[in-house]
């Protein structure tokens, strides 16, 4: 699976990049146990899908004017 290959690349690239920042520790008790940060990440993953439902809807309204 390609695109999961990326994802994980893209996760530890982040994660090395947060780990050298000064801000480091609170990134680490923000995840905490991965829930919290695993729930902000889908509600903004659900956020994101709505927006570009709603931005796809305006394109073909749009197009078929």
């Amino acid at each position: 699976v390609p695109f999961a290959r990326y994802a994980v690349a893209c996760a530890r690239v982040l994660a090395r990049a947060h780990a050298q920042s000064p801000s480091a520790i609170d990134v680490a008790e923000y995840i905490g146990n991965g829930r919290r940060v695993t729930t902000s990440i889908l509600a903004w993953c659900d956020a994101y899908a709505e927006r570009s439902r709603e931005d796809y809807e305006t394109f073909v309204a749009t197009r078929t004017q």
